[in-house]
Formats: C-alpha cells, structure tokens, sequence
C-alpha cells in the first residue's frame, strides 16, 4: 500500500524511559484506521530500551529522533519541526489510541473556526486493563475565548496531551515553546489555542490514559499546589492574551476552582479553631491532648 506524500496528520510521540509502554503508543497510531499520517517520535535521552523498541518499528509513515536530555519542551520542538501535515495531534508515550481517534477527530475542524479537537480518555492500568473511569470528564461541546477563560477566569478546559489535535497553522504562532518547561509541556501548547479558535471536545471517548507507578505524581492530593499550578497556567495565559493582542484578562480569585479551596481553606481553620479551644479547656484533664493538636496542625 501506498500513501501520498501529503499526510493527513502529523502525529508526534515523546517519550523518556516508558520502553515498557512505548511500542504500545507507536502501533496503536500506525494501526489507525485513518492511514495516511506522519508518525514522529522523540526519545528524550532515555537509559531504558526506549531506542531498541524505536529501532524495531519498520513502517514508511514513522522517524525516530534520539537526543539528548533536555525536558519535554525540547522534545515537542524536535517533533514539530518535523511535521508536515495541516493538522498535528500528540500521544504521551505511556498512553495509547483506539483505532478510530484520527478519523473521528479530523473532520470535525471543517465545521467552524476550531482551534483544538479534544477527547476524553479511559484510564487503564499498566497492564493497559480499564478501569472503568475517564480522565478528565470534560463536558461535550465547543467553547470560544469569551465562554471558556474570560467567563470562568480559569485555563482548565483541556484534555491531556494524548486527548488533543490542533492546526498546525496556530501551533506556529506557538513554537518553538520555552525549554524550561521541562514537565507538562503541554500547557505551553494548550492554553494559548483558544485565542485563534474554538475548543471542540467530542462526547466520543477515544484513547486510553495509564495510571502507573512513574506517573503517579500527577494525582496528589495537595488542594494548595494544585491551587499553585492553575494560577501560574492563569499568569501564563494572561502573557499570551497580551502577546496576540487581546486587552481582557482572567482573574483567577473570580473562578469557582478558587473560590471552593477558600471555602474549604476557610471551614478547615474554623475546625482546627474550634478543636483549639476545646483542647485548651479539657487540655489539662487529657495526657497528651496538647501534643495531639499540634500534629493535627501539622507543626
């Protein structure tokens, strides 16, 4: 079989150290039922078998670049150079694809001006088994500019980097990304799209994102650095909408996001308070109950 020189869709994959995970990623796009695509996939200097799992793939649609460490940034810019399809999609190397992704997703930016297509994904196990749930459980629809950030003062309207498809036109207004976004690159690619198109996010769920031992991380608890996080994706945002022109700005203290952490910041020091004076009264009365409140204070 043969395919035109024009692909459809570029299709980049970064990867560091998932060699375990990555020859899954590769092939569930090379097995897309949309078959005239660019593959592209960056090894970011990983020490696993990462470039021996790259090195066995044969197929005419599929490179490989190996370079040095240098962060996911670097690793999205070696990819996009690349690229030569109109339209650019992007899979996490851990994650992986059903078949139909690239054919149900790209005829969706013939209706309207849309900047991003976006899909929520089925959270699976290392051993690719679901579990049932959809990461993130974005709402089915279209948002412009005004809807999304200048309504809701917040950025948090995207699907994980193996979830989105984007013209290739917007994305270079955006590239080459700052290298210092060594993690979560993806946030430099997202949050400025909307301001050159609709966000799309279809009700079709379809691809796969993996909860594994590596990547855990990204599921802490900590209310305040998840609170830290989407104020600087705010300030981020913000820099954008004053380089392309716009003279509105969020206010991330307006959103919900922010109001609710107060809230509960709020109801959470009222309780300690209110344990405070109890302990205080009976204090004397309970061995130990000083030293108890102190560890629930955290001090």
């Amino acid at each position: 079989m043969t395919y035109s020189d024009q692909p459809e869709v570029s299709v980049i994959i970064c990867n560091y150290n998932y060699d375990a995970y990555l020859s899954e990623a590769v092939h569930s796009v090379l097995n897309q039922t949309l078959r005239n695509i660019q593959v592209i996939a960056v090894d970011d200097g990983s020490t696993d078998e990462s470039r021996t799992v790259l090195r066995q793939i044969q197929d005419s649609r599929f490179q490989s670049v190996f370079q040095e460490n240098a962060g996911q940034a670097a690793a999205f810019n070696s990819g996009f150079r690349l690229c030569t399809a109109e339209l650019v999609a992007f899979l996490d190397s851990d994650d992986f694809w059903f078949p139909e992704k690239l054919e149900r997703s790209l005829p969706v930016f013939d209706f309207g001006n849309i900047s991003v297509v976006q899909h929520n994904l089925a959270v699976v196990g290392a051993d690719s088994v679901p579990t049932g749930n959809v990461h993130p459980g974005m709402k089915a629809g279209k948002l412009t500019l005004q809807e999304s950030y200048l309504k809701e003062n917040h950025t948090g309207f995207f699907c994980p980097t193996s979830g989105i498809m984007c013209r290739k036109v917007d994305l270079e207004k955006i590239f080459p990304i700052a290298v210092d976004w060594k993690i979560c690159a993806d946030i430099a690619i997202t949050r400025p799209l909307p301001m050159f198109g609709d966000i799309c996010t279809l009700e079709e769920t379809l691809g796969a994102y993996r909860i594994h031992g590596k990547n855990t991380w990204m599921n802490s608890p900590d209310q305040s650095k998840w609170i830290e996080n989407h104020q600087q994706y705010v300030d981020y945002a913000n820099q954008c909408l004053e380089r392309f022109g716009f003279v509105e700005r969020m206010d991330f203290p307006k959103s919900n996001q922010y109001r609710i952490y107060s809230r509960q910041q709020a109801q959470s020091a009222n309780s300690a308070s209110a344990i405070g004076k109890f302990i205080r009264k009976v204090g004397k009365q309970i061995p130990g109950a000083h030293t108890l409140y102190k560890k629930m204070k955290g001090l």
